[in-house]
């Protein structure tokens, strides 16, 4: 997904909570007397034929949990040259893109300040230096467009669907990297896990996070999970 020719890669497992905690991949795989490896699937963990010990949540399919996000991101910014100048780009097929009962979500993608709180208030549009607009550049690949937008490594936090200054619906980017290309991540719209390409040094650091679950992977890892049953 994030193309050849990187050092290394590696595979972001998607928390299965809203904030960091002892509950993990690894953890339920342990529970389960499952395999967590570089192609494990998380429906083949999370349960065994013989216990119900370990059924979370799922993990987020297609979004990386903004807290996750931000601690990839602290990574990633020390590995670039140009954390000023990332793309980034965004599925077009997300609701919040297309949600006209909401005036700030209909023509607009947004960024948006941390430490929201959810509120009931009216829809309001968004600041003006917020504001991407979709009418920009797209390119597609095999069975998806994306939207693509320019910024700062920090903007990969702040996009989503503002609804008004107390209301942001974040959404990890489809695919961002710097314009040095030293880098490059990709969370597939139907998958549980985010991949990175990078450098070694890059992928030791995520792989030795204690913020974030990282596997490294071969460069030719298999879809299949076929070491557990």
């Amino acid at each position: 997904m994030v193309g050849a020719g990187f050092g290394a890669y590696a595979r972001l497992l998607h928390p299965l909570d809203d904030h960091p905690g002892p509950l993990t991949w690894a953890t339920v795989a342990r529970a389960n007397s499952r395999i967590l490896h570089p192609s494990a699937w998380w429906e083949k963990i999370k349960s065994s034929a013989s216990s119900g010990r370990g059924r979370p949540g799922d993990p987020m399919r297609g979004d990386l949990n903004g807290w996750a996000l931000k601690a990839l991101c602290a990574i990633l910014a020390r590995h670039t040259t140009t954390a000023q100048a990332c793309c980034f780009a965004v599925w077009e097929g997300w609701g919040w893109l297309h949600d006209h009962d909401s005036p700030a979500s209909t023509i607009t993608a947004y960024y948006a300040p941390d430490g929201v709180i959810p509120d009931i208030q009216p829809p309001q549009p968004a600041p003006a230096q917020w504001r991407l607009a979709t009418s920009g550049p797209t390119f597609s690949l095999p069975g998806r467009r994306y939207h693509l937008f320019k910024g700062h490594i920090d903007a990969a936090v702040r996009i989503g669907h503002w609804v008004n200054e107390d209301f942001f619906i974040p959404q990890s980017p489809s695919f961002f990297w710097p314009a040095d290309h030293t880098w490059c991540v990709a969370t597939e719209v139907d998958y549980d896990s985010t991949i990175i390409g990078g450098t070694r040094e890059l992928i030791d650091q995520l792989r030795t996070s204690e913020m974030i679950e990282v596997l490294q992977i071969p460069p030719d890892a298999p879809y299949e999970d076929r070491l557990n049953a």
